[in-house]
């Protein structure tokens, strides 16, 4: 644009040039223009020279411009193209890891951990199945399975097939007891009936439910054993009426101290009575309202680390629930390198089972209310109450 602008005046000075020749008449005054007409086609050359260097000038630009759009074009679809592959990249590697994702989710679903044990409902359960003991008078049999032997020798087959009996299995347990389990109790109650009527030196028994317990917590310490149940009575009518149904019953069991001044009692209860204390939460006694929880609690011994017992009645060597050898706990000399404790009980458990399938975890405390020891020992304590059900 350079070339029109340094052009400009002389541009416009030929054209006033043109219009002066436009404007005379006849052709006595043009000989007068001759040499401005050399000048003019002088200056028309250059000016029509220029012009070509110009839009020259311009198809270079334009021929650059245009190459540089290709060039831009070519980057954008290279950009484009880079952007899809991050993309297709990105989704490969998202199925890659949903797919991973599945593996793991099937993986840990599949490994049993204590976690997985604890909330299933796969834990190893006793079936609901009815005993019948059998204990051994003559002094002659030693131990259970002198008495299991004698026992088959006196019920045979013929006798257990003519009266219908069915039988699980029997089991010899301690203190030359033998357990005979049977899917009813009718079939307990013949098997017993039949040993007994026998006079063989055996003596069976089908144990009865027992009854279940109430922990009555916070009482007073004027109130004595003696005068419990009266005041009870007296002060919750409910109970009171309660009692007054044939069957029902309250007994104390327990009356002890607790480390803040007060007592507290255990009474074993008939279902009704049981359930109706549960429901009340809190009973009226004396000055106070005391609370009630259930009383039927599975027992662990702290010295062999055994479930059915306390440790002043344990006859059994101590168990360290660190390492399980035979010695304290508290006197363990690995106990701060190991940190983390493992369940006896379930290791011990695992030692009797057969095979992989149904090993059990151990990486929990022994005394865990979730272990399914535990919960194994606490099924079969409430399938031993009578609770009404």
């Amino acid at each position: 644009m350079s070339f029109f602008h340094e052009n400009y005046e002389e541009y416009n000075k030929w054209i006033k040039f043109f219009k002066n020749v436009n404007s005379i008449h006849g052709n006595t005054g043009i000989n007068h223009f001759k040499d401005d007409f050399g000048k003019f086609s002088i200056f028309y050359e250059s000016f029509i020279a220029g012009l070509s260097r110009q839009f020259k000038a311009i198809d270079r630009d334009f021929h650059k411009f245009t190459e540089t759009i290709n060039a831009l074009k070519r980057e954008n679809k290279l950009a484009t193209d880079l952007l899809k592959k991050e993309k297709d990249d990105k989704s490969v590697i998202e199925k890659e890891l949903q797919l991973k994702v599945e593996e793991l989710a099937k993986e840990r679903a599949s490994k049993r951990t204590y976690a997985s044990v604890v909330s299933s409902n796969n834990i190893p359960m006793p079936k609901p199945d009815f005993v019948c003991i059998v204990d051994a008078v003559d002094s002659s049999i030693n131990d259970s399975k002198q008495t299991l032997s004698y026992l088959n020798s006196k019920l045979d087959c013929k006798m257990i097939v003519d009266n219908k009996i069915k039988i699980i299995k029997q089991v010899p347990i301690r203190n030359k007891k033998v357990l005979i389990k049977c899917p009813s109790k009718a079939d307990c109650t013949a098997v017993g009936n039949i040993i007994n009527d026998l006079n063989c030196g055996l003596k069976a028994k089908v144990p009865e439910k027992k009854k279940p317990r109430l922990l009555i917590l916070g009482v007073e310490k004027e109130i004595l054993e003696k005068d419990f149940i009266d005041i009870l009575t007296t002060q919750n009518n409910d109970i009171k009426n309660c009692l007054q149904n044939e069957g029902e019953s309250i007994e104390v069991v327990i009356s002890k101290s607790d480390r803040i001044g007060t007592n507290f009692f255990v009474l074993s209860v008939s279902p009704n009575i049981y359930h109706l204390c549960l429901q009340m939460g809190q009973v009226f006694l004396g000055h106070k309202v005391c609370n009630v929880k259930k009383g039927n609690y599975v027992s662990q011994c702290f010295k062999c680390l055994r479930f059915g017992h306390v440790t002043n009645n344990c006859k059994n060597d101590p168990v360290c629930h660190y390492c399980h050898q035979n010695h304290e706990s508290n006197d363990c000399p690995a106990k701060d390198e190991n940190g983390i404790t493992k369940c006896y009980n379930c290791d011990w458990k695992n030692k009797s089972i057969r095979g992989n399938n149904n090993i059990i975890p151990i990486d929990h405390s022994v005394y865990s209310k979730s272990c399914p020891q535990y919960v194994l020992a606490e099924k079969r304590l409430n399938e031993s109450i009578d609770y009404g059900l």
